[in-house]
């Protein structure tokens, strides 16, 4: 799945300076007060819904029923995106975000030894969320929305690659090389054991020290 795997091929826009989706940050706005204002979610496997469970175990069991479900929905877009259906798994990605940031709540009743284990796991939940929308956008070629998505994902939780990664593809698309490699470069500083934050900084400052050269020598008539 998205969550996964390496991002397919985005079609190459480096030619092209204007972002194809023009209303991508006002899809992505959109989509951010649909994940304020709460979606139409379907009712929890046995009946009732998640808010509705009652445990035993100081709240960890409403907390790891509702990511579970956020994770569900995920899957779910992770098949839309397999399947070329972007806008399909957009709308899903947006579910599991909601129902992801949901859990947040749930927390006030959880045991204090146990509230930051599971708000890590509640931040990471959104972010993978975020991070996949970011990718079915990337492939839509909504530029701006990607990097809204991704910033939000980073937002939540710093260390989430695959955020950097997306981010730093839609501004290459671009044309924006100078911020794709400070991107890039935020996130080798963020997950300082990522190899593959490691090897596209590489890639992307070699082509932004070409592009740079190019640009020189035309400044100049040489």
């Amino acid at each position: 799945g998205v969550g996964g795997a390496a991002l397919p091929s985005a079609p190459s826009e480096l030619a092209r300076k204007q972002d194809a989706g023009n209303g991508g940050v006002a899809d992505a706005a959109a989509s951010n007060r649909e994940d304020a204002a709460g979606a139409n979610l379907p009712p929890v496997a046995g009946g009732g819904s998640v808010s509705q469970i009652k445990t035993c175990d100081g709240g960890k069991g409403a907390v790891k029923e509702t990511v579970a479900l956020a994770e569900s929905f995920k899957t779910e877009g992770n098949h839309q995106y397999e399947g070329k259906d972007f806008s399909g798994a957009v709308g899903l990605y947006t579910k599991a975000h909601v129902v992801a940031s949901g859990a947040t709540s749930k927390l006030v009743g959880v045991r204090e030894e146990d509230r930051g284990k599971l708000s890590a796991l509640i931040h990471r939940t959104c972010a993978a969320a975020l991070a996949n929308r970011a990718a079915a956008r990337l492939m839509m070629r909504e530029y701006s929305a990607c990097v809204v998505d991704c910033d939000a994902a980073i937002f939540v939780a710093p260390d989430y690659e695959k955020a950097y990664m997306r981010k730093s593809r839609a501004l290459t698309e671009t044309g924006n090389f100078n911020d794709a490699v400070t991107t890039m470069e935020e996130g080798c500083s963020n997950c300082s054991d990522s190899a593959a934050l490691q090897n596209d900084l590489s890639k992307i400052s070699a082509i932004k020290k070409k592009m740079d050269a190019g640009l020189d020598h035309l400044a100049h008539g040489n």
